[in-house]
Formats: structure tokens, sequence, C-alpha cells
């Protein structure tokens, strides 16, 4: 059985982060590989000992409970410990990886300390050409293209790679100012699950609410709407993760919590590209507020939706809706595409 190695973004408490490795790990095991994960642990990962203390130290300055800060780390070493195996770049050759996939995430962002950090491992320049490399919805996020040309190993490593696949046109267009072949769009791993493998990890919840999920805060002017809205349809506010000011209810983001308020809202407001995505997957009624995010854009627009990025028009909630019978069978479409890219590029390499 060929053994692949994977080199993205999984020593974080980034629900999202954890749950796409999760996705991509399914997924090749169902091609009938066995799956390892290389290690991209530096000092500036989300989930670490230093993040911890710092996080200790900012919920006692802000009398928060600290109770939390533990409940999350320890939440996430069991998690990362017990779904994925774990490699060292250096034990790559002996263990016998026939295959590396870098991706997915914005294991490409120059922006973020962590991705320079571990830029030999992205960017696959730590290995020599014995072991061949493909990348699947790998994105730069909105790393400038010129800054970007400054590295050495971008350039290098996107000439080594194989087969690149990338996440975002913004990231494709990049890639094919380097490289002399064509690039292929990859859609993110946790859409090439079906919804039941996610139902399965969750609870139910019986209480009306509008499920809040974002990485900053709402403007006041934002959070009197909602807060109208809410009292408007005798509905809760609920948050997962960061606490959001006039929320009625906050919930820490384990997987199950965020997958199952997910599943139950009546309404979901985001700001995340995977706050998008499974809303998308649940078939939600949503708005994504516009922060200026190239892959939450793109998404909405390949699946016909770039009406649900609004930067306050809350009213679209109820005035517009969404066909889902038509954007599951764009999904469905990028799904198809997704996985036979995937699955042809290993074997091509094996």
């Amino acid at each position: 059985m060929s053994k692949i190695g994977i080199v993205t973004v999984y020593y974080t408490e980034n629900t999202g982060s954890v749950l796409q490795a999760t996705a991509l790990q399914e997924v090749l095991r169902s091609f009938g590989f066995d799956v390892y994960f290389i290690s991209t642990r530096n000092k500036y990962s989300a989930h670490s000992k230093k993040n911890l203390l710092k996080s200790v130290l900012k919920a006692i300055k802000n009398r928060a409970n600290i109770v939390h800060c533990f409940e999350r780390y320890f939440y996430y070493e069991k998690y990362i410990e017990q779904v994925f195996v774990s490699l060292n770049a250096d034990q790559v050759k002996g263990e016998g990886i026939d295959c590396l996939v870098i991706g997915s995430d914005t294991v490409w962002d120059i922006n973020s300390n962590y991705f320079l950090k571990s830029s030999e491992l992205f960017w696959g320049t730590k290995w020599d050409n014995s072991i061949p490399i493909i990348t699947y919805a790998a994105s730069i996020a909105n790393s400038c293209y010129d800054k970007l040309d400054t590295f050495k190993y971008s350039v290098n490593g996107l000439r080594k790679i194989k087969q690149i696949g990338v996440r975002d046109n913004y990231t494709k267009s990049y890639v094919e100012r380097i490289v002399d072949h064509d690039t292929v769009l990859n859609c993110d791993p946790t859409l090439l699950l079906d919804f039941d493998f996610y139902r399965k990890k969750c609870f139910e919840i019986n209480e009306k609410y509008i499920l809040i999920y974002l990485f900053e805060d709402l403007s006041e002017e934002l959070r009197v709407k909602l807060k109208l809205f809410a009292k408007e349809k005798e509905l809760k506010i609920i948050c997962v993760g960061k606490y959001i000011e006039g929320s009625h209810e906050w919930k820490p983001s384990t997987i199950e919590n965020f997958l199952s308020y997910f599943l139950c809202a009546e309404y979901i407001v985001t700001n995340t590209f995977h706050g998008t995505v499974f809303s998308v997957i649940f078939n939600k009624i949503f708005i994504s507020l516009d922060f200026n995010k190239v892959k939450v854009k793109e998404l909405l627009y390949s699946l016909g939706l770039e009406t649900r990025l609004v930067k306050d028009d809350v009213d679209v909630l109820v005035k517009e809706k969404i066909d889902y019978k038509i954007v599951n069978q764009k999904l469905e479409q990028l799904k198809s595409v997704s996985r036979s890219y995937l699955y042809k590029a290993i074997n091509e390499c094996i």
C-alpha cells in the first residue's frame, strides 16, 4: 500500500484548519493509501504550550475564565494525537513516503510568521527530487505577487512540484506566472466529504438560534441590526469560538460544537472561509460578511452565491432565497473535478 505524506496545518486550534486536514486524510484513505502528516509545528503554531500561556495571561488580564484555555488546549492535543499520525520532515525518506501532498489551506501565505518559519516544508524545498510532490488546494491567501517574487523558495519550490492544485484564481494566476504548465482549481477538502460524515459527529440542539461564527468583532451598527433581527424572529444569538458582544450564549469551538451548531442553526452569520463552507455543506440560510478574503469571495461566486457576501445587510438572510438544488449541483461538479485531480496526480507520481 502506497504511503502519502500530507504537509498542511494541523497543529492548531482553528476548527476549520483541523477539519480540512481530517477531510483530506479521509479522502486519501478512501483511495486506498496509508496517510501520514509531516509535522509543521514551530514556535508560531496556534497549538502550543507557548500559545496556551499567552491565552491564560490574556484571560487573567480580561478577568475571563482561564479554565477554558486549558480545556481548549487539551481538547486539541487529544484530537491531534488520536486522529493524525505524525512524522518529522527528516523521517520522510526513512519511512518510505511515496508522495507528498502540500495543502490545503493558506500554506503559501507569506504574511504569516507561522508559514514563513516552515517555508521549506510548505514549498517543498526541504526534500530532493527523489520524493515526488503535488499540491492540493494550496493558497497564497492575500499575499502580494511582488513580495512573493522576492523569496527564492517560492519560485524554486513551484518549479519542482509535479502537479499543482490551488484553491483560488488569485493563487492560480500567480503560480502560472512561474511555471509553464496549467494548474487546477481544487475545492477545499472539507467539501469532498458527504453530509453524513459530518452528521455523525453532531449532537441535537433543541432550541432556535442565529449562529455567529467570526474571527473579528462586529461593528456596533451590525450588532444592533442582528439583535433586532433576532428579537423579531424570536431567536437566541449563539456564538461559537470567539465571543461576540451581544450574544446570549457562547460555546467553545470544539469539532463537535462547531459542526452541531452549524447543522442546527436557523440562520448563520460568519466572515470565515470554513464558516462559509459549512453553511453551504449543511444548506443553511447564511450571510458571509465581506472582510476582503479572496477565498471566501471566490467560493461564493463559484457556487452562484455571491449575493450572500455582504457588508452589513442583515436583511439578505430573509429577503433572498437560496436554491440549494442548483448550488449542490455546482458543488458536485467541483467535487468531481477535485477528486479526479487528486487521485490522478498522486497515481502518476507513485
